[in-house]
């Protein structure tokens, strides 16, 4: 019947004509657009259109049997913004299953995809649960080699992204030792971030593990030409802190 459909709008695609039972019957947004406002057409602009088809037949089905790695993070925001909890689990689901199916010896491409989706999740839709079973998983095996390849685009790197290579690499702050040092080491002055790495690792633990990597850093951070006054106290009160004559080599 005509007063039960409602038309979905998409981007570059023919309107999609779609049985308002369909839609209010697990999405809470929906049924608030439907139900409350009266909607007879919603545009759904933000996705793309197979995406958007992708879901309205989900939604139909109601039930998930595979999901395409390059569906995930659309199909699971698409979930999210409709407030369609059981897709979302599904989904969630998914990707957990694929962290399950990690080997010892994940390749790169395997354990990127998952990181980054679980990255994703955290730092745009503020739920930290995926990237913390991620690092459940993994924090204790030789991380080492996707964190150095991960952070070869060292300048590129937003915040969020450093936050969570720090918390994926916890115990081993040798390898974010090392990266500082290499960063360091032709430079005249901290970069943005260079100065969120120092500020934001745990140099107490680094100092106690890797002292020698901790004197490198810090000889290179005061040979800077450049170099503010901000950024050099701040180096010398976490030096202090952390192990105390090596702090002499600042003065």
């Amino acid at each position: 019947m005509v007063e039960d459909t409602v038309i979905i709008k998409v981007r570059d695609w023919e309107p999609l004509c779609v049985n308002k039972h369909r839609l209010i019957q697990d999405s809470t947004t929906f049924r608030r657009l439907i139900d409350e406002l009266h909607q007879k057409e919603i545009l759904i602009d933000d996705f793309e259109p197979d995406i958007v088809a992708l879901f309205l037949t989900l939604l139909e089905e109601r039930v998930v049997k595979e999901i395409k790695d390059a569906h995930f993070r659309e199909l699971h925001k698409i979930s999210y913004v409709f407030e369609v909890e059981w897709l979302v689990l599904d989904c969630r689901k998914w990707l957990e299953m694929k962290m399950k199916e990690l080997g010892e010896k994940a390749d790169y491409a395997s354990l990127l995809f998952i990181f980054e989706e679980a990255m994703f999740i955290s730092h745009r839709l503020n739920d930290d649960v995926p990237m913390s079973q991620l690092i459940s998983r993994i924090r204790y095996r030789q991380n080492s080699a996707f964190i150095t390849k991960y952070m070869e685009e060292y300048d590129a790197l937003k915040e969020h992204q450093l936050k969570s290579l720090l918390r994926l690499a916890g115990p081993n702050s040798q390898i974010i030792l090392q990266i500082l040092i290499e960063q360091t080491s032709n430079r005249q002055q901290l970069d943005p971030n260079t100065r969120y790495l120092l500020q934001n690792i745990n140099f107490k633990l680094g100092a106690g593990k890797n002292g020698d990597l901790c004197r490198i850093l810090l000889a290179n951070i005061t040979r800077m030409l450049d170099i503010s006054r901000d950024d050099l106290r701040m180096v010398l009160a976490l030096s202090t802190e952390a192990v105390g004559r090596v702090a002499c080599v600042i003065v």
